[in-house]
Parts: C-alpha cells; structure tokens; sequence
C-alpha cells in the first residue's frame, strides 16, 4: 500500500493544476458515471435529474438550464468540462443525495447505511484504479493518507476520548484534516501547524499548565525517566521543523521549499507517534475502585472520597 503511494508517478508535487488535469482524467469521468448509473438504475438516486443538479451546484454554473430530462449523455457533456475539483464536490454531493434519499427509494432489505458504504467503498476502489490518490469517507473527499497513519490517528484519539482536555488536541487533529482537504489544493503547511499544535496541546494536557512548553517538559525530569533522551531529542527536532526560524510555522518549508503532500505525510507519522507516545508513558492510570491491600494488613479504615489526601488516621 505505502509503495503504491510513493509510487514514480508521483514524484512531481501532487495537488496542482496540471497533475490533477492528468489524473481526473476522461477515463475516470466515464467510469464514475457508470459506477452513478448502478446506484440510479437500483433506485438509490432518484433520477439523472437529481445526479445533473447536483453537478451543476458542484460547478457553480448557476447558469446551465436544469434540464429536467436530463439522462447520462446530459451529465457526461457537463461532467467532461468541470475542473478537477469540481468533480470531487461533484462525489461529495452525490454521497450526501445517497444519504437523503435511499430510505425513501430502496426496498426494506438495503438500509441507507449499507448503500452508502458500498458507494464509499466503489469510489475508494475507483479512486485507486485510477491513481488519484484521494479518498472518500463519510466526512468527505480528502487526499489519502497510508492506512498506518489513519490507524495511528484513530488509536490516538481512542486514548484521547478518556483523558480530561483531550478535546483540545482532537480538535487540533480535526483542523488538520480539513485544511488537508481544502480545494483546489491543500493548504499543507497548516495541516503541519495543527499538526504540532496537537503536539503542544498534549504536554500541557499532560502537565495540567496551559504555559508549558514542549522542550521544557521533554526536559522535565518524569519525562525524562519515562522516554529515552533520542527519542526526546527527535520529538525536539521534529518540533523545529515547524517551529524554528526557517520552519513552517514562519512561512518557509525545509530549506525554504514549498510544502508537499510528501511533507504533511511524514508530519502525520512524527507527530501522531509523539502524541501516543507520550499518552502511553505519561497519562494517568484509569481511576478504577481497586483494594489496598496494605491498608487492610494494616487494619486501617478506607479511605472516603471526604478524607482523601488527609492520611490514614491511627
């Protein structure tokens, strides 16, 4: 999978104009049409009316006339002049048009849900045939990022769902993903941004103090017996990557060059894998009832919720 997407035919920055003319190409155009026609002719669209007005409010042609005959030649003579994003609103509305109307167009046996899992997952499967390295999923279109990564991000926000504050750095995540998804192109270097401000969201979550700094805290003394200093020192350097005189955060990428898809990938793996890391050996224990069993040697009475932190009174 991760060779597939390095693959020679992108070795050129991905996300402009000209890559994209190239890679939504006609052939795609023609086989996202045939693949809208199975849904239209099962009854999960309406009619090709309802595929053409949504077309028409992707491309913003406010003035094509709605043709209320419209069939697939109609869509395909629109569909082969948008430009390359505007095809991709185009499956981002019909995606939504499936959701709306499904219930009211199948019969009991497919639910609404089922459909649009299998749309999602014939368009993916397209997307792939094609070599147009987005992907579709039930929040939008959105430039594919390898499987480990998204696997990373859904572990990281599963521990985050547990910890006080951890909405902070999941909606840092959040804002990653859409301006990686914003159109025409990706806005990469503030992806990369949120990307570390999800990082310095973490230490101060994990610190209780809204003013720590990330390498004061690696530098901290429970940080420091708890992570490896290389590995504290790459979490550093990561960090001057966005952070430094010359990083993204101050208008310039490595070594001045312009941001690439390339660059927001290896972001996701550095900062992801420094936000479980540090979740994993610093996060507090579940708060589960559990007894002390020196306490009963003891004899002493447990302690209540009202004399906690007060000691064991003789």
């Amino acid at each position: 999978m991760l060779r597939e997407s390095f693959s020679s035919k992108y070795n050129v920055r991905f996300g402009t104009a000209e890559e994209f003319t190239e890679q939504v190409s006609s052939d795609f155009r023609c086989a996202l049409l045939n693949l809208i026609s199975g849904f239209v002719d099962r009854g999960c669209i309406a009619s090709w009316n309802v595929v053409y007005r949504a077309l028409c409010e992707s491309a913003r042609c406010i003035e094509w006339a709605w043709d209320r005959h419209a069939d697939i030649h109609v869509v395909y003579d629109k569909l082969r002049t948008v430009e390359w994003h505007c095809v991709l609103d185009f499956i981002e509305a019909l995606k939504s048009v499936i959701r709306a109307e499904t219930d009211e167009n199948l019969d009991i046996i497919r639910s609404s849900d089922s459909v649009l899992a299998e749309f999602i997952a014939d368009v993916n499967m397209l997307f792939r045939e094609e070599r147009v390295r987005y992907q579709l999923d039930l929040t939008g279109v959105h430039p594919a990022l390898p499987s480990e990564v998204t696997a990373l991000e859904n572990r990281v926000l599963s521990k985050l769902a547990f910890l006080k504050g951890g909405t902070v750095v999941e909606k840092h995540l959040q804002k990653a993903r859409k301006f990686l998804a914003m159109r025409p192109e990706p806005d990469e270097e503030n992806c990369i941004k949120e990307l570390v401000s999800a990082m310095e969201s973490t230490v101060k979550m994990l610190s209780g103090n809204d003013s720590m700094k990330l390498k004061k805290f690696l530098d901290s003394q429970v940080c420091r017996d708890a992570i490896h200093r290389s590995v504290r020192r790459l979490i550093q350097e990561f960090y001057g990557f966005a952070s430094n005189e010359q990083g993204i955060r101050h208008g310039a990428g490595s070594e001045g060059e312009k941001v690439s898809l390339e660059d927001v990938i290896f972001s996701y793996y550095q900062a992801l894998s420094a936000v479980e890391l540090l979740l994993t050996k610093l996060s507090p224990p579940p708060t589960e009832p559990q007894e002390d069993e020196s306490v009963l040697e003891m004899d002493a009475p447990s302690m209540g919720p009202e004399s906690e932190g007060q000691g064991v009174v003789p």
